[in-house]
Order: C-alpha cells, then structure tokens, then sequence
C-alpha cells in the first residue's frame, strides 16, 4: 500500500507542476502524455484516498506522535496533498458526476480549485517530495 501512495503521489506531482517539471526534464513529456489520459481517475482515487488517511491519521495522532513522530507528521502531510492534488486533479470527473445536482456545491468546488490553482506548482512539487520521501522510508525502515 505504500508503495502505491508513493507512486500516486509523484505521479498527480508531476502532473500538477508540469510546468516546472517539464522545463527542467523535456524527456519526460512522452510519459506525462500518456499517463494524462488516466489524470481523472487518478485524481479520484487520490482524492478520496487522501480523505480517508486523513481521518484515520487524525483519529490516530496522538499514538504516531508518541510512539514515531516523524512517520505520523509524513503521514498527515502526505494524506493532506494527496487530497488537494486529487481534487485538483480529478475536478472534472468529480463535477460532472458528484456534484452535478447540486448548483451550490458546484459554486464552492469552483471556489476551492480557483484557490488551489494558486498553489498548483508548489503543491504538485510537494507531491513529488513527499511520494519520495515515503519510497525512502518503505526502503530503509
């Protein structure tokens, strides 16, 4: 399971800032290409992934704190981006099939993605970062 929130977050990373990703790395436009087909369901699963570690972290934070601070800090950041680089990432599926009856919900999602488009490049290279970070820790611990 780890190794697939690692991956799914550098992959929704890399697609948020690719911008910046692919100024630095052109190669790498080939594989984003043919990944962005799957962005949506991608997003969705991160999006509602992302959630449920969230709540279990909250629920749990005070024994990851005692017993591995530094692992229970990883795991509410990761939980946190993954979230937001979901949403972000499937918004369009999410619009059109979860939020298609209700006007008002519609109005506050495009509120909350105008405010996380701001923050798109550095939320995406925290991603990246963080989807590092956790394959270093799944390999050394």
């Amino acid at each position: 399971m780890g190794f697939v929130l690692a991956a799914i977050l550098i992959v929704l990373g890399a697609f948020a800032a690719s911008a910046v990703v692919l100024a630095k790395k052109p190669e790498l436009k080939q594989t984003l290409d043919r990944l962005r087909q799957y962005e949506g369901y991608l997003g969705v699963v991160g999006c509602l992934w992302g959630l449920w570690m969230t709540i279990r972290t909250l629920i749990h934070i005070g024994a990851f704190m005692r017993a591995a601070p530094l692992l229970g800090l990883t795991m509410l950041a990761s939980s946190v981006v993954l979230t937001l680089l979901g949403f972000l990432s499937g918004f369009g599926l999410i619009q059109r099939y979860a939020l298609a009856s209700s006007p008002q919900a519609r109005a506050r999602a495009e509120q909350l993605r105008a405010r996380l488009d701001g923050i798109r490049n550095p939320l995406g290279l925290a991603g990246m970062a963080l989807g590092v970070w956790c394959l270093l820790v799944l390999l050394l611990f």
